[in-house]
């Protein structure tokens, strides 16, 4: 349900767009969706090797949301669902 209400908020965005399936639109606005109506908060990031930058946020009560982003700044949500975890202090295996 959370998702379906997250997906349609962005529909509401005068500049958003649909393309291939995922919901899109400038970053900010998309970011105010999530912090204001969602409680998510930004729980990791980190660039891709074509430079589009991932963020996931995170609320407390376990949703989640993977949002995309281009250097032109607009960003798409990549996924969303929820039980999300947070895990501390996890290694890899060593090879």
């Amino acid at each position: 349900m959370r998702i379906f209400v997250a997906l349609l908020a962005l529909l509401f965005f005068s500049t958003s767009v649909y393309a291939q399936g995922v919901f899109c639109g400038p970053r900010a606005k998309i970011i105010e969706s999530l912090e204001g109506t969602h409680k998510d908060f930004q729980s990791a990031r980190g660039l891709s090797a074509n430079g589009n930058m991932l963020e996931v946020f995170s609320s407390e009560a376990g949703a989640w949301t993977i949002l995309m982003t281009r250097p032109d700044g607009l960003s798409c949500v990549a996924a969303a669902g929820r039980a999300w975890e947070v895990l501390i202090n996890t290694k890899l295996p060593e090879s």
